[in-house]
């Protein structure tokens, strides 16, 4: 586990403008059944997800996701569908239904891509990160690169989950 420093955890911020582009990648439609499971889950807890983003450079050099977007979906029929479509299969990846939208949560991270989300409620949920990364990582421009993977939140407190991509 990596020292924070006084800056951690990150300020949340109210006003942020929310930019979902980063997960709008053809429409995979949701269903009434599966909209009402999303309505259904309760909106607020007594937990705190904290983690880091980064890459891991092929020289092995820990590259921090600085001002990363950062997004928490939680696990329902549609959105492990959802998931299933975009980041284990061949097909081309499909956009969120913007009918989720209220659902998904949104934060940034730190300068030195540390970020967490408050008050969420214990259940599974979908992690995903971008970061932007150029020299730094071995590529001769900047790219985006999405990171995604799965969480459990199953208690009261904070839980850590690093986003972490090796090249």
């Amino acid at each position: 586990l990596e020292k924070f420093d006084d800056n951690w955890p990150p300020k949340e911020e109210k006003d942020q403008s929310v930019d979902l582009s980063d997960l709008q990648i053809s429409e995979v439609v949701i269903d009434e059944e599966e909209l009402k499971e999303f309505y259904n889950l309760p909106q607020i807890g007594n937990s705190n997800i904290f983690g880091k983003i980064a890459i891991r450079s092929q020289s092995g050099q820990l590259v921090n996701g600085a001002y990363s977007n950062i997004y928490l979906i939680p696990q329902t029929k549609y959105s492990k569908k959802w998931f299933n479509e975009n980041y284990y299969s061949n097909e081309s990846n499909r956009n969120i239904d913007s009918k989720i939208y209220n659902f998904v949560k949104f934060t940034k991270s730190n300068q030195k891509g540390d970020f967490s989300f408050a008050n969420t409620p214990k259940g599974k949920y979908y992690i995903i990160g971008n970061m932007r990364c150029g020299v730094e990582c071995g590529f001769d421009t900047n790219k985006s690169i999405r990171m995604a993977s799965e969480i459990v939140v199953d208690k009261d407190g904070s839980v850590l989950k690093n986003i972490i991509k090796s090249l």
